[in-house]
């Protein structure tokens, strides 16, 4: 995050702590105060699958609260474990003065990237994509414009296969030339 912010001179519009899956992070707390001072001026949202967040515990909560940092999830798949609503984690948000909703970015991307049954057109699926060119991932000194470049990795381990394929990343990286950063 200190390179981050020298190069940008802490000019970030959004960042986005993420993962994997954030509420796992044993030092979650840390990591959050660290982007805020690194930061200042930044929207900062933690993006959650939602599974824990009634578990969280207080000082997760009052970092959130003391740092302005918003608290998403998104439902990636139907899964049993959701918990049945989200009444802990509102009182806590309420309590210290979080914003926290669900978030839908982009369902038909998401949804159908992590498919690997899924039979698409992977050009139409990334022009449908609305954070194609704003969900960028800072990974082992790597910049990618889009996060499911950057990520794919760990899903071609899990399912020992090539989820995206070299046409996807000719693909993509024909529209990065396209696209310019910072365009809507």
């Amino acid at each position: 995050m200190k390179q981050l912010s020298k190069v940008t001179n802490g000019k970030v519009r959004e960042i986005f702590i993420l993962g994997g899956e954030p509420t796992l992070h044993k030092q979650l707390e840390i990591l959050m105060e660290i982007a805020r001072s690194y930061f200042p001026e930044s929207h900062i949202v933690v993006l959650s699958n939602g599974l824990l967040l009634n578990d969280m515990s207080e000082k997760f909560w009052e970092t959130c609260g003391k740092n302005k940092i918003d608290v998403l999830f998104t439902k990636y798949f139907k899964c049993e474990y959701y918990p049945k609503n989200f009444d802990i984690a509102e009182n806590n948000a309420k309590k210290y003065g979080v914003f926290f909703r669900e978030y839908r970015a982009c369902d038909t991307f998401t949804n159908t990237q992590l498919s690997t049954k899924a039979i698409y057109d992977k050009a139409e699926v990334y022009e449908k994509c609305i954070d194609k060119i704003r969900c960028s991932l800072l990974d082992n000194g790597n910049l990618y414009a889009c996060a499911m470049q950057g990520s794919i990795k760990f899903l071609n381990d899990y399912f020992e296969e090539q989820t995206i394929d070299k046409a996807s990343r000719d693909h993509y990286e024909k529209m990065m030339k396209k696209t310019k950063v910072g365009s809507k």
